[in-house]
């Protein structure tokens, strides 16, 4: 049993055994809550979505997969039932969330002999992996049952199709051990794991491509531009524990953690519209009511844009067409040089104040305001923060570095490279004005206690928030 449980193996069978089939919906004696911990349905997740990330050629579709307690269930009530065939694909009339009882779900089988879920070499990662390894005989094309030969080289292919199948967006995933006999191609094994994911909406949609070709996130599916890690992804906070375990200051202390589960309270959301589409989920579209010849016309004979009937009846024109653009120069490579103080704090008041208000100003007062409500200071943040300053609110936030070489460098991310000398030294670049430390000494002090001590507590609170949790 040792090397069983060593060297585990996994054996697929593919969806387009459409003969190889078990009642399609459960009846109340089967329903079952999926026994998965929260740590694996989040690994099931995971893996699911890496892998979905890294399709090639590149989806412009491909969405989110979140897990749904649902599908699990569903797939633990198939998992006990230790049918090596495909069943309970459809929820059906006894299910008690009754807007789920006329779906039907796509849905992926693995077994593996030895118990599954006892030891290390398998788990989620090991299943999932699998399946998204059929690529390697797999040809991009519109889904056909049974599959060619030049579109699946070697079967199965059908569990990577399913897997990165772009509109799928939810999954629930179950196993059970099975104490019978494996059957073919080991008869002679004692028992096996069967691992059940089901998908919903269901994927492997004959005549249908798994998902659009394209870059990350252009075309997403749900009309919403929302990218994360070339997936379409809402603007959303993901976990419940948003604004208790998770804390705000965490957003700058652990950005990759927040941008996976809290990217709306952390305002980490990455959007990416279409072209000729604007708006807070690319759900309005830039066109000129009147023409476009019209409205340049209007333009070149003395009509102003700022005026309220223009902005309406011309709003390419006048407002999506101004709109900054991104820039397509590469940044400069040159790296900040290491600071050499070893000042100790002391009982102090900031020197630097930030200038006048009149040396703050948009050089587009009638455009900033509203290219920022439309979230350009964060997307354009390079044009924005240099021509909107004051719309996008860094008018009192500056850099204590020189601002042209803080900007090079955060250019070139030095900003995640080197977080303590680049956050004292150049917050406005590094957008981090809302919490940062003010000396590159504060993480050393923070950890000495300084931050609850009577004689620096306030000097700490004042001039190391995000080393002593203040933010």
């Amino acid at each position: 049993m040792k090397l069983i449980l060593k060297c585990p193996f996994l054996w697929m069978i593919t969806l387009a055994f459409a003969s190889q089939r078990g009642p399609t919906s459960p009846r109340p004696n089967d329903f079952k809550q999926c026994r998965l911990s929260d740590d694996l349905k989040e690994q099931f997740v995971d893996f699911h979505n890496t892998y979905r990330g890294q399709v090639q050629p590149s989806a412009a579709d491909m969405e989110y997969m979140e897990w749904s307690d649902d599908l699990g269930n569903l797939a633990q009530m198939w998992s006990d039932k230790c049918e090596w065939k495909h069943g309970f694909t459809k929820f059906g009339a006894w299910h008690p969330t009754t807007s789920f009882r006329s779906k039907t779900v796509g849905q992926n089988l693995a077994r593996e002999w030895g118990k599954w879920i006892e030891h290390k070499e398998a788990g989620p990662e090991d299943s999932v992996r699998r399946w998204f390894k059929e690529k390697d005989y797999y040809s991009f094309g519109k889904f056909a049952y049974p599959m060619p030969r030049w579109m699946c080289r070697k079967e199965p292919c059908g569990h990577y199709t399913q897997v990165v199948w772009a509109s799928s967006k939810i999954v629930g995933c179950a196993f059970n051990w099975c104490n019978k006999d494996f059957g073919t191609p080991h008869p002679w094994i004692p028992g096996e794991t069967v691992v059940t994911c089901d998908y919903y909406p269901s994927g492997n949609v004959v005549g249908q491509l798994p998902y659009k070709v394209g870059p990350p996130c252009s075309k997403c599916a749900s009309g919403k531009g929302w990218c994360y890690k070339n997936l379409c992804r809402e603007c959303k906070d993901f976990s419940p524990k948003c604004g208790k375990a998770f804390t705000k200051s965490m957003c700058l202390t652990q950005r990759n953690l927040m941008e996976k589960h809290c990217p709306q309270m952390c305002n980490l959301c990455q959007k990416i519209c279409d072209p000729g589409w604007y708006g807070e989920n690319c759900e309005k579209r830039c066109q000129d009511k009147v023409g476009t010849s019209t409205c340049k016309w209007r333009v070149q004979n003395g009509h102003p844009c700022s005026v309220t009937y223009m902005k309406y009846e011309c709003f390419k024109t006048c407002v999506c067409d101004l709109m900054p653009k991104p820039t397509t120069n590469p940044p400069p490579t040159r790296k900040p040089t290491k600071p050499t103080s070893t000042q100790v704090p002391i009982k102090t008041t900031p020197t630097q104040r930030p200038p006048p208000t009149t040396d703050c100003q948009d050089t587009a007062p009638r455009h900033c305001q509203f290219w920022s409500n439309l979230g350009q200071c964060k997307k354009q943040s390079k044009w924005m923060r240099e021509n909107c300053k004051k719309s996008c609110g860094v008018c009192t936030c500056q850099d204590i570095h020189n601002t042209a070489n803080c900007k090079r460098w955060a250019a070139v991310g030095e900003c995640n490279k080197n977080p303590t000398w680049m956050e004292v030294n150049c917050p406005r670049s590094c957008l981090v004005c809302d919490c940062h430390n003010k000396n590159t000494k504060c993480s050393q002090w923070a950890k000495k206690a300084f931050c609850n001590d009577n004689q620096y507590a306030v000097w700490m609170a004042k001039n190391c928030k995000k080393s002593c949790n203040k933010c």
